[in-house]
């Protein structure tokens, strides 16, 4: 008597719950490492937007009332220089084209502040794709009093970088001293 070889239903059944389930963990692996990927692609972006606003910020003057060479009298204490401007933020109606102190940044925000992303040419960085989606807040504060200092010595810069898609700001400070 011939014998047949064969699965039963149950057999394939089972053998095919088995590659579901395998199949599944495979995708949901997938899923993670392309999320992964793309939260370190926006953090480097992030570092990089971050040390370009560090960078022109610290290219400007400390304080309105110091020379580009020189402190203003909270540092110093010689009656022959300028005393420092006790006001931070925009100077009147300037433009981020036309900042020329480190503080004047102060209060800049692309997430809900109406103000642009754009590079020092003008050229907005949104409509470029190169950071479309993005939000900055600036935020520029004296600092002194952190290292035992008189206040008007330092000024602590915080710059908020918003990624796209992301719940949480990646946070940078630096510290600009009147020199």
């Amino acid at each position: 008597m011939p014998t047949e070889r064969g699965f039963t239903l149950v057999e394939l059944v089972l053998a095919i719950a088995i590659v579901s389930i395998a199949l599944l963990f495979v995708v949901m692996g997938v899923k993670r490492g392309g999320e992964q990927g793309n939260s370190a692609l926006w953090q480097a972006k992030a570092v990089e937007l971050a040390n370009a606003l560090m960078d022109e910020i610290h290219s400007k003057r400390y304080d309105e009332n110091s020379a580009l060479d020189s402190p203003c009298k909270a540092f110093a204490v010689s009656a022959s220089l300028p005393d420092c401007s006790v006001t931070l933020g925009r100077d009147g109606a300037e433009t981020r084209a036309v900042y020329n102190d480190s503080d004047d940044i102060h209060g800049f925000n692309t997430v809900d502040g109406g103000d642009t992303l754009e590079d020092l040419l003008g050229n907005d960085l949104e409509s470029l794709r190169r950071y479309a989606g993005y939000g900055v807040s600036v935020a520029v504060g004296y600092a002194g009093g952190d290292f035992g200092r008189p206040t008007e010595d330092l000024k602590r810069i915080t710059i908020d970088i918003f990624p796209p898609g992301q719940d949480n700001a990646v946070r940078f400070s630096a510290y600009r001293g009147n020199y």
